[in-house]
């Protein structure tokens, strides 16, 4: 009796009715799959294809030719087929398949297994709302959203620590920033001192710009300006005062263009002669 692998190989070399593609297509027109072999062939080429299969022809060897072309094919394997070991080769394979993972299979290892294998789509993470409430776990969700910023948005409020936050912000994109801090919960004054401090790596992303203008007061501003010279930009006019903009200046002498117009000739002038390095006047 040939192998799994023999027959896979067998239908990869077989050439019935056709190419593999016109197979596929006639296959899902026509219903025109007429052996075990023919079933192999088209779930090779195209994993979801194994929904359209007659039940007479769907095997253990169809179901896994099925899911190493499509992982999410998993969905369509019938019960009485289902077993551990496809659950596990789907979400190797895609840590997304983990939501066609019957219940009876579920386990901590798969849940943690489909964090590190998810394919991301559109920079967004799935796998994390799939995963059953008794296996999530700290450890879990900074995992998650150390490989995905994005992922926070599955994270629940008890897991919400603030380093997972903080992971969070310090590993997002600049413009996926504002969308991420909607799935923070709870977003009080001191986690914005800590975003803008440079607590995190995500300076480049301009921290104080997403700071509420109420929760900006002298001492988160100093704590940006610090940090970057440059997010003076988003420091309210109000508080731009001579102390605040020798600071940014002295980190960063770009953000000269954002000190106030009645402090620009003075601060001007001094950052020409002393670079920022000497005492401001």
């Amino acid at each position: 009796m040939a192998s799994n692998h023999e027959n896979i190989h067998r239908s990869k070399r077989a050439c019935i009715e056709g190419s593999a593609e016109e197979i596929i297509e006639n296959s899902l027109r026509y219903k025109k799959i007429t052996s075990e072999l023919k079933a192999l062939y088209c779930a090779l080429g195209h994993g979801l294809i194994l929904e359209h299969i007659p039940k007479q022809f769907v095997t253990n060897e169809v179901c896994l030719a099925a899911i190493h072309s499509n992982p999410l094919a998993l969905q369509y394997v019938p019960s009485w087929l289902m077993n551990f070991h496809l659950c596990y080769l789907a979400v190797n394979l895609n840590g997304i398949a983990l939501q066609h993972v019957p219940k009876a299979f579920m386990s901590e290892q798969l849940c943690h297994l489909a964090i590190e294998t998810e394919r991301f789509i559109n920079d967004y993470a799935e796998a994390l709302q799939y995963v059953p409430k008794k296996f999530l776990s700290r450890s879990l969700c900074m995992r998650a959203v150390e490989r995905n910023s994005m992922a926070l948005k599955y994270v629940p409020y008890e897991f919400q620590f603030p380093e997972i936050c903080l992971t969070a912000v310090r590993n997002c994109e600049h413009h996926m920033l504002e969308e991420l801090l909607e799935y923070v919960k709870d977003k009080n004054y001191n986690f914005y001192l800590s975003i803008v401090k440079g607590d995190t790596s995500s300076l480049k992303n301009e921290p104080l710009k997403f700071v509420p203008e109420k929760a900006k007061d002298m001492k988160m501003c100093m704590a940006a300006v610090e940090a970057d010279g440059c997010q003076l930009e988003f420091v309210p006019n109000k508080l731009k005062t001579k102390k605040l903009c020798v600071e940014a200046l002295k980190r960063d002498g770009r953000a000269l263009e954002y000190v106030p117009e009645k402090l620009q000739p003075e601060l001007r002038k001094w950052f020409k002669w002393t670079g920022g390095e000497n005492e401001a006047p």
